[in-house]
C-alpha cells in the first residue's frame, strides 16, 4: 500500500500536465501536425497513432512534448484517453490506443515546442469493427483546421466525405453530407469539389467519385442535374447551376 499512493500521485500529475497542455490557447502555427496510424484505417483493438511535426522546410521537429487526448462523444458521455506520445529515432511521435468501440472518435493533439510555444490541432477519425483495406487512400488524416481552410474558397462548394461514411449509412446512421438541393452560379460559386476520404466509392447525383479521389467540376453554363446520392438519406439530390 505504501508504494501504491506515490504511483497514483505520479499518474495524476502526468495526466494533469497533459490536460493542461491541451487546454492552452493555440499559438500561430509554425509547424504542421501530421497524423497517420498503424493500421490504416484503424479498427477495434490495439492501434498506434503516428504524429509528425513538419516544419516549413519539410524537416521534422524534434524535442517537443506531444500530448494526445482521444475521446468519443456518445450520448453526452466522454470516453477519454490522455497521455504523451513517444518519439522514435526518425523523429516520429507514437501514441498507442486501444479502441474499445466502433464509430467516430476525436483526437486532439497539442505539442509544446522547444521554444515553449504550443500548437495544436484536432482530427476526426473512424474506427472500424474489423480490419479494412483501401489501396487508393493515403494513410494520413486531414485535420479539422485543414478542412476548414479548404472549404472557405469563395467560388467553390466542397463536399468532403470522411472515412467511415459508407459504414455509417449502411447501418442507418450518418449525417447528410449533401443537401437535397445544391445551388451554384456560373458567375459566382461555379465549382463543385467532392473529396472522397472514405474506403468506399460514392455517388453524388450524376457524379461518381472513387475512394481516395477528388472530383472538381467547374460549370460554365446553366444546368440542372438530378441523381441518387450515397451521402444523403434522401432518395435523390439536385444540383442547380444558375446563370
Amino acid at each position: 500500500m505504501r508504494y501504491l499512493i506515490p504511483i497514483l500521485v505520479v499518474v495524476f500529475i502526468i495526466v494533469a500536465v497533459a490536460v493542461w497542455i491541451i487546454s492552452q490557447p493555440p499559438e500561430p502555427q509554425p509547424v504542421e501536425i501530421v497524423m497517420s496510424s498503424d493500421p490504416f484505417p484503424m479498427h477495434l483493438g490495439a492501434n498506434t497513432l503516428s504524429i509528425a511535426l513538419t516544419q516549413a522546410d519539410g524537416s521534422l521537429l524534434r524535442d517537443a512534448l506531444v500530448a494526445v487526448d482521444v475521446s468519443m462523444d456518445m450520448e453526452g458521455m466522454l470516453l477519454p484517453t490522455t497521455g504523451y506520445a513517444e518519439i522514435d529515432d526518425e523523429g516520429i511521435y507514437h501514441f498507442p490506443v486501444l479502441w474499445s468501440m466502433m464509430g467516430e472518435w476525436t483526437v486532439n493533439i497539442a505539442a509544446q515546442l522547444p521554444d515553449e510555444r504550443i500548437i495544436r490541432d484536432e482530427f476526426d477519425v473512424f474506427v472500424y469493427a474489423v480490419p479494412q483495406t483501401s489501396p487508393n487512400l493515403q494513410p494520413v488524416y486531414q485535420s479539422n483546421s485543414e478542412i476548414a481552410d479548404l472549404t472557405q474558397q469563395p467560388n467553390e462548394a466542397w463536399i468532403i466525405i470522411p472515412l467511415g461514411t459508407e459504414m455509417l449509412f449502411r447501418t442507418g446512421g450518418g449525417d447528410d453530407l449533401m443537401p437535397d438541393e445544391l445551388r451554384l452560379s456560373v458567375s459566382g460559386r461555379n465549382t463543385l469539389v467532392i473529396q472522397n476520404n472514405d474506403i468506399a466509392d460514392h455517388n453524388i447525383g450524376p457524379f461518381y467519385v472513387r475512394a481516395g479521389e477528388t472530383l472538381r467540376q467547374t460549370f460554365t453554363e446553366p444546368a440542372e442535374f438530378v441523381g441518387a446520392c450515397s451521402v444523403s438519406h434522401s432518395d435523390t439530390v439536385t444540383v442547380i447551376v444558375e446563370g
